[in-house]
């Protein structure tokens, strides 16, 4: 009985863990359809998270843009997994997304530029 319990809580954690990463995943599509490009979604402020490098040991990085369905950190081409953002920093990266801190470059002539939505 009591072991049920902690399963059903650790589904309930997973399932809006899930459900943030389809939230930002949508929201930053979103952003790229409304600004007509095809894009990184890059954030005001990089959002500082740590990532485990070996067993015990651990490295402060910064994640500073979102691409096709994963995040990527500064200075990275290749994209991290979802699973290496903690829980309380992935709720921030869902509300800096909400709150429209992000922006894109589109070319508009021959020079790309910073867009970002217009708050209404």
């Amino acid at each position: 009985m009591v072991i049920d319990k902690t399963r059903a809580k650790f589904k309930r954690k997973d399932f809006i863990r899930e459900h943030l990463i389809k939230e930002i995943n949508k929201i930053s599509l979103g952003v790229n359809r409304k600004l007509d490009t095809h894009s990184f979604v890059f954030l005001d402020v990089p959002l500082p998270t740590t990532v485990q490098i070996a067993e015990k040991t651990h490295k402060l990085v910064y994640v500073n843009r979102i691409g096709r369905d994963r995040p990527y950190l500064r200075d990275e081409i290749v994209p991290m997994e979802w699973s290496q953002i903690e829980n309380k920093k992935l709720l921030l990266l869902f509300r800096k997304l909400q709150n429209n801190k992000v922006y894109v470059y589109k070319h508009i002539g021959d020079k790309p530029m910073k867009v970002r939505i217009k708050n209404e």
